[in-house]
């Protein structure tokens, strides 16, 4: 099973900026995956890998979620947080999709570091945790994860 993280900027991400920052972040393309591109390490052992993958979405004006529906308060409250601490608006989103296998959190905060050294950013961990740009490069200086329990 999977887990996911949402990555919000004010920069309005071209495709191949989005594309250079995977390469960037050691990923590759992935046309023929429901995903663009994925990032990944290998693994001790053959076939063994530590992955996430990485998908532009629609950037919606934060009232409404990518369905059209009304956000609830809560959902609301956690848009208006990361907004202020992203300092602008949305411009761009990603979607990141972790898998659960060891080493997937550092790929995350590697990718999202690359990422941030370009760009700001905030990683909504969808569990009440947002990361700035700083506390992104942070993270990586010390080895960390986003989520607590580290999937």
């Amino acid at each position: 099973m999977s887990s996911y993280i949402l990555l919000y900027t004010s920069y309005a991400l071209t495709e191949e900026e989005l594309i250079a920052v995977i390469v960037e972040a050691g990923g590759v393309l992935s046309p023929d995956l429901p995903y663009f591109g994925q990032v990944f390490v290998p693994g001790r052992l053959p076939g063994e890998f530590a992955g996430i993958w990485i998908d532009s979405i629609p950037c919606y004006s934060g009232v409404f979620d990518d369905q059209g529906e009304p956000l609830s308060e809560k959902d609301l409250q956690a848009v208006e947080q990361a907004k202020a601490l992203l300092g602008d608006e949305f411009r761009s989103w990603l979607l990141v999709v972790l898998s659960r296998t060891a080493g997937t959190q550092k790929v995350a905060v590697h990718f999202a570091a690359t990422f941030a050294r370009h760009w700001p950013c905030v990683v909504d961990t969808l569990c009440g945790q947002l990361f700035s740009t700083e506390d992104i490069a942070r993270l990586e200086q010390e080895g960390g994860h986003f989520t607590e329990y580290g999937l």
